[in-house]
């Protein structure tokens, strides 16, 4: 915009020897700050950090789901203790049922 105030023309075709011609100060310092244009434009910008947060959140979920993973395996193994538990409490009633009734024989015997 400020360059097309300063240099109006009738929109006329002009020869490049022209443009060289034109005293534009400006224009320098627009360019060197337009070199990389993904630090000046807003939109290059958000997309930069929308590609960042997007990276961020894949590995955040993936994580999770390792995570996910690992609590199934957690909980496989727990259901599995759960199992050998009851069995092992099971077998050690049982058997001291065979115990108490040993001593309570013996006791009998002693007694008459």
């Amino acid at each position: 915009k400020d360059f097309m105030a300063k240099f109006k023309t009738n929109h006329k075709v002009v020869s490049a020897k022209a443009d060289l011609s034109l005293d534009y100060k400006e224009m320098e310092g627009l360019l060197t700050k337009w070199q990389k244009p993904e630090d000046n434009d807003k939109l290059l910008v958000i997309e930069k950090e929308l590609q960042t947060v997007t990276e961020l959140m894949r590995k955040n979920l993936e994580e999770i789901l390792k995570k996910g993973e690992k609590l199934e395996e957690l909980m496989a193994k727990s259901k599995d203790l759960s199992g050998v538990s009851v069995s092992f409490y099971k077998k050690a009633k049982k058997n001291n049922q065979c115990c108490s009734l040993y001593q309570s024989k013996t006791f009998i015997l002693i007694l008459t």
